[in-house]
This record gives C-alpha cells, structure tokens and sequence, in this order.
C-alpha cells in the first residue's frame, strides 16, 4: 500500500512538474514527506480514521492517494511515549521519501 501511495502521488506531482521543469525529485519527494508527516501525527495524537478521511479531497487521483497514506498510517499503533510517537513520524517519512524516490527514478 505504501509503495501505491508513492507512486500514484508522484506521479501526480510529476506531471506539472514535467512540463514546467522545475521541481527537483528532492523537492517533489520532500512534499510527500511533509504530507506523510501530518498524516502520522494525526494517528499518534489520536485523531480519529474518519476525522482524517473527512479532510480528503472529494474526488481526483488525490484522493486514492491521501486514502493510502491514511491506510498505511492507521496501521500504525499509536506509541505511549512522545520518543516513540516521534520515532514512527520520522520512519514514516523517510519511508515515504525513499518510496518516493525510488519512484521517481524508475519513471525517468
């Protein structure tokens, strides 16, 4: 799923990024993560799945993507610590972030 969320989302950032040409994978990526970020903090401070499947876009490519990143989020535990919480929401950036490159470096 995780690897679904990457790709479909990069795929919708590379698309102006093409044909305006100036988006680095570094900065398209680094987008991802942001989203990834906030997406894992809603889990580990305990808002709800459907708070955050309230705030996807109606409809769009978008949207299978946030629904993604909310899916793999949720399969997450919630930690007890704020070391914990942090440690998962650093992981799953750079999970998203490598996927995402990965991604992107098989598409050019």
């Amino acid at each position: 799923m995780l690897r679904f969320a990457s790709a479909a989302l990069c795929a919708l950032l590379l698309a102006p990024a093409a044909q305006a040409q100036v988006a680095s994978p570094q900065v398209l990526c680094g987008s991802m993560g942001a989203l990834a970020v906030s997406v894992m903090q809603n889990r580990q401070y305990g808002v709800s799945r459907a708070d955050m499947l309230a705030l996807a876009p109606e409809e769009g490519e978008e949207v299978q993507v946030f629904r993604a990143l909310i899916s793999e989020a949720y399969s997450v535990p919630i930690q007890e610590t704020r070391l914990g919480r942090e440690s998962v929401i650093d992981g799953f950036r750079k999970a998203i972030e490598a996927s995402c490159i990965q991604t992107i470096r098989g598409i050019t």
